[in-house]
Parts: C-alpha cells; sequence; structure tokens
C-alpha cells in the first residue's frame, strides 16, 4: 500500500502527488507520531487507487474519510487514535480501502459531517 501524511509540526511529510509504499508497522509509526498537532494527515491509497485519508481535526478526535471523486459525497466518520489505529490495521490486512460501520455520507460542498451528527 502506498501513504502520504504531514506532521505540521515538525514539517516531515510525503506527498498525495508522490505516495511512498509502506507496510503495516511504517504506516502506523507514521500515523503515531502526528497525534499531536491539529490539521496532521495521513493517507492510505490502496492498489486500485481508492483512499481513505485522517485528519486530526482536535485533541483525539480524527476525521477520517474516503473520498469520492467528482460527486464530492464522501464517506466519512469521527474517530479518536486507537478507533484509527484499527482502521488503517484493517485496511493494510484486506489490502483495500473499504467502507467502516460508522462512516456516513457527507456531500462535502454544501455540508459537513458536524452538520449530520
Amino acid at each position: 500500500m502506498k501513504i502520504y501524511f504531514h506532521n505540521y509540526m515538525t514539517r516531515e511529510g510525503v506527498p498525495s502527488d508522490d505516495p511512498q509504499y509502506a507496510d503495516l508497522l511504517q504506516a502506523l509509526e507514521i500515523f503515531s507520531g502526528l497525534n499531536d498537532s491539529t490539521e496532521n494527515f495521513f493517507g492510505i491509497i490502496d492498489p486500485s487507487a481508492k483512499i481513505i485519508q485522517f485528519v486530526l481535526e482536535a485533541e483525539n478526535q480524527w476525521l477520517v474519510e474516503i473520498p469520492n471523486l467528482p460527486s464530492h459525497v464522501n464517506d466519512q466518520q469521527y474517530a479518536n487514535f486507537a478507533e484509527c489505529i484499527e482502521i488503517i490495521t484493517s485496511t493494510f490486512d484486506e489490502n483495500r480501502v473499504k467502507i467502516f460501520p460508522k462512516m456516513i455520507k457527507v456531500d462535502i460542498m454544501n455540508e459537513s459531517l458536524q452538520d449530520l451528527l
């Protein structure tokens, strides 16, 4: 699987337009280093080019999203750090991005996940 990320505190990252291959342990190590600064993000790209991404919005509150272009009706959920670890592990174990049970469809051009909760 390929990953991309950005850590705003350390200014380290891998751009989404040039993702790098990583195994589960590498991905978890990188993700674990992102839990300290809002707006840090992390993404996984599966072999079919489907993406799941994580953005730290508040302390221990990650927005987890599967973008659906061009419709912009994305599958989203909020997750804490431990839930994100489970999602990342499941994604790597299954070698694919999938919709998780807590996700809901959000028309991101007209609403936010928070609006729907």
